[in-house]
């Protein structure tokens, strides 16, 4: 093979990479291997991969790469902190805002703010109380959790971790 002139004539074609792509892809899906994340529609359960769903859709991009922490809790879903931008631009702003979405009249309604940005935050239910967990605030790992109650629309400092 010779060298080549110029960068046009360097180009290389595997004109069955795409074909063995897809077709691991879907014998991963087909055998349920390497499935992130479940899609659940009405009483039908999906397994898929977030790559390839953000891959395809920039819904999706924006729901796996955002930082939300999201929860359930007395029928109503709960997105909690995140990012507003990809965590790689400058522009991207952290968040503390939490909103709850009632699907029954399709509406998001804005909650109590948590006392701190969060971004990657970890979400949990545990009695009636939303949990959040660590995250990362812009600039150190956060060691701390506070809770939600929906009840009385408040969070608080619930505890800090310290390493030893």
């Amino acid at each position: 093979m010779e060298p080549c002139v110029s960068p046009d004539e360097c180009v290389y074609t595997a004109h069955t990479h795409a074909d063995l792509t897809f077709s691991r892809m879907e014998t991963y899906l087909r055998t349920k291997q390497l499935c992130d994340v479940t899609l659940v529609a009405g009483d039908r359960r999906i397994p898929a991969h977030r790559l390839v769903l953000s891959s395809v859709s920039d819904y999706f991009a924006a729901m796996f790469t955002s930082g939300v922490g999201v929860a359930t809790w007395n029928g109503f879903l709960y997105a909690i902190g995140g990012h507003d931008a990809p965590a790689s631009s400058l522009a991207s702003r952290l968040s503390d805002c939490v909103e709850r979405y009632d699907p029954q009249t399709d509406a998001w309604t804005a909650v109590a703010p948590m006392s701190v940005s969060r971004d990657a935050v970890g979400v949990c239910l545990l009695g009636d109380r939303l949990y959040a967990v660590g995250g990362y605030d812009g600039t150190v790992y956060l060691n701390t959790v506070e809770a939600y109650d929906p009840q009385t629309n408040e969070w608080t400092q619930v505890h800090t971790h310290t390493h030893t």
